[in-house]
């Protein structure tokens, strides 16, 4: 019985293992599809990804690449380091949360994700207007003692210093559909190539004398850079120099490298993308390589679990030479061996009148002292118990014993 328990278990143990490896079978053979990740993801491994600069960052001497998975804010720049946001979107903060990694030193580029799939045509098909900066009003002249600089006093907020993107717009080129075309350099930065691959039709409007124009594509600026506190912050209208595809078929070497620098750490972040890693205890145990440490846990458990639920030695030969357990027995039988393990013949009769005289209580004061003297004139107990009992219940007397 035990046998046939043990070979359904075992069976059951197989099917199972055998679903879950068919489950991470798919899920492994759509991961190495490259479609399971968002475009621009450095996880993805298609044409639409840009797995291939990462792995190839990754393989450079003296170089560490990294993915971010944790909320911006934990990003910590410093000089000797590089961020790429790649396949941003056009709309929202876009490059704005990097701001402090670009300030504390990092070099941060961002490359927006192409209108690949924008309506064909002219116009702004496809694009949410843009909405127009409501215009200074007229502020007063101050009087002259007030032009006097003086310290801030103590709790008040010290005034917003002007961010290097106030008005940079990213606009649609009028008349332009996605298509393959090449953006010539307008810096003059020698280790930049004369001209880049580029798909998108968008480039960067309103730009102050601070932004730096890297390439232009029909004289629109689609590539621009600037300094940033410590840091400095390059923005890309297209992330298409970026993809697995342009690195294959039309590949800009000098201009990864140059957006690279000469950072020994480049992240790439993916958060962007909605990939996020949950704190946790598997996401620590994955970061500090402690995977065969909770796979040993495991392993460890499941043997518990069935040693627990079958032993995995034979019974020890004391308990099987014990012979067969007694069964079907009452309760009144376990007191009544208690009795006689405990009491001698003579004294059973004078214990059970004590107990009788206990619970009886008051009402066997009149009958206590002519019952003991029915037990001592008779010298056999079970004749004295019944003559006890038909002195206590006359009309039972048929059925007694």
């Amino acid at each position: 019985m035990r046998a046939r328990s043990l070979g359904t278990a075992l069976v059951a143990a197989a099917l199972i293992g055998a679903s879950v490896a068919a489950y991470l079978g798919l899920i492994s053979g759509r991961i190495a599809a490259g479609d399971a990740y968002p475009r621009y993801s450095s996880l993805r491994r298609d044409p639409l990804g840009a797995s291939v600069l990462y792995e190839s960052l990754a393989e450079l001497p003296g170089l560490r690449a990294e993915r971010n998975l944790q909320p911006v804010g934990s990003l910590a720049g410093r000089p000797g380091s590089a961020l790429f946001r790649i396949g941003a979107p056009p709309y929202g903060p876009g490059y704005r949360d990097l701001f402090p990694v670009a300030v504390a030193g990092a070099r941060v580029v961002v490359a927006f994700a192409p209108d690949l799939f924008d309506p064909i045509g002219s116009g702004p098909a496809g694009e949410r207007p843009s909405v127009p900066e409501p215009p200074e009003k007229a502020v007063p002249e101050p009087p002259e003692e007030a032009k006097e600089s003086k310290p801030p006093e103590k709790g008040t907020a010290a005034p917003d210093r002007p961010r290097p993107d106030r008005g940079l717009r990213l606009r649609r080129m009028p008349g332009l559909t996605p298509a393959l075309r090449r953006a010539v350099r307008k810096a003059d930065e020698p280790d930049l190539p004369a001209a880049i691959p580029w798909r998108g039709t968008r480039y960067f409007d309103r730009l102050d004398p601070g932004w730096r124009v890297l390439y232009a594509m029909d004289g629109w600026p689609v590539a621009v850079e600037r300094p940033v506190g410590r840091g400095r912050l390059v923005l890309l209208a297209d992330a298409y120099a970026l993809s697995n595809e342009a690195l294959l078929a039309d590949r800009a070497t000098p201009l990864l490298a140059w957006l690279a620098g000469r950072a020994s750490r480049v992240v790439f972040d993916e958060t962007h993308h909605g990939l996020y890693e949950p704190a946790g205890l598997t996401s620590l145990m994955r970061r500090t390589g402690m995977q065969g440490f909770g796979l040993g846990a495991l392993v460890l458990a499941a043997l518990f679990l069935w040693r627990a639920l079958a032993p995995l030695v034979p019974a020890p030969p004391a308990a099987a030479a014990a012979g067969p357990r007694l069964a079907g027995r009452a309760s009144s039988d376990g007191l009544a061996n208690l009795l006689g393990r405990h009491l001698r013949p003579a004294e059973a009769l004078e214990a059970s009148i004590e107990i009788w005289s206990q619970h009886a209580g008051a009402r066997s004061e009149a009958r206590r002292e002519p019952i003991r003297a029915l037990a001592r004139e008779t010298a056999d107990p079970a004749e004295a118990y019944r003559k006890i009992a038909r002195t206590l219940h006359p009309e039972k007397r048929k059925g007694t014993p």
